[in-house]
């Protein structure tokens, strides 16, 4: 049984590297397919890591989404920590920061450079401030509505003010462009299916004579497939690879860009490219379907030359 199991795993990897030799041999068809699978799979690639880094951006600045309530003028220290502690109680709330009116006019004037001007009023015209810190999970819901009508209800709010609609269209264009991305990565992975089946389809025709003299000395039909798919697998992971790097060279380029951009809003956020899991996707995703377009097209062709598997 393992003599047996030992010839088997060596006859699979002398067909390997004999199909790996043959692709060496033939440079300028095997570059070309390469290139041509690498750039297709490199595009519902390079979509999914921009969507994966617009979410983490997304949520970067779903923690830093505040809601400001502006209490009555002439409210007292203990009504606004009264206050501040009631609307900590609401379930969609993170956390409430009590904004003392003379440490916001002092950073008022540091951030508007007005210099003495602020010296000239008889008193501090801004009153305390309730700044709310929202649970990243209910950006999306309308509980955050509900919240802002409920707050400006109490006799002590003068005016509340949400900055989180537009982050609310940014999830839902987010959702959209997921879909988007799951589409054109179907199509895509049949235009990489086709790619390979049309390169086997054109090894078929060019060992035709190989295979009638094989086949007539007594050849199996799992011996005489068994090169093309693993030239068709071959080719999809080749292409996989490249795929990887182009998505990798792409993040480059944009990388320096981003970083400036990001810099101007003081925000941390790093770009990520492809996790070791989403490559190694990428390369079975490659491998699989060059195999699978490889097992059809030899299904199609070879159906009437040679026995069922």
């Amino acid at each position: 049984m393992i003599r047996l199991l030992s010839l088997h795993f060596t006859r699979h990897l002398q067909v390997f590297f004999s199909s790996l030799g043959r692709m060496v041999r033939h440079p300028g068809s095997t570059i070309m397919t390469t290139c041509m699978l690498g750039i297709t799979l490199a595009l519902p690639g390079g979509l999914y890591v921009f969507l994966q880094n617009l979410n983490k951006a997304s949520v970067n600045w779903s923690d830093q989404a505040r809601v400001s309530i502006y209490l009555q003028p002439g409210t007292g220290l203990s009504d606004a920590e009264q206050l501040a502690r009631e609307i900590e109680q609401e379930k969609i709330v993170a956390s409430v920061q009590l904004v003392d009116p003379d440490k916001a006019l002092q950073e008022f004037n540091r951030q508007s450079r007005l210099g003495n001007a602020l010296d000239l009023l008889s008193e501090n015209p801004l009153p305390y401030t309730l700044v709310v810190t929202p649970s990243v999970d209910t950006v999306e819901k309308d509980q955050l509505q509900i919240f802002m009508e409920t707050v400006r209800q109490y006799k002590l709010v003068n005016y509340a003010r949400m900055d989180l609609r537009w982050l609310q269209r940014l999830h839902a264009l987010t959702v959209l462009a997921i879909r988007a991305v799951l589409l054109i990565g179907a199509l895509l992975c049949i235009a990489v299916a086709l790619i390979v089946s049309n390169t086997i389809r054109l090894d078929i025709f060019n060992r035709q004579d190989e295979i009638d003299i094989i086949s007539r000395v007594g050849g199996t039909g799992g011996f005489i497939r068994r090169p093309f798919l693993y030239s068709g697998c071959l080719q999809g992971i080749l292409g996989a690879l490249v795929a990887v790097a182009l998505i990798e060279f792409g993040l480059q380029i944009v990388a320096g860009p981003i970083h400036r951009l990001v810099g101007l809003y003081h925000s941390d956020f790093q770009l990520h490219g492809p996790s070791f899991w989403m490559s190694l996707g990428i390369l079975l995703t490659g491998g699989g379907l060059g195999w699978l377009a490889s097992r059809i097209t030899l299904h199609i062709h070879l159906r009437r030359l040679l026995p069922a598997p």
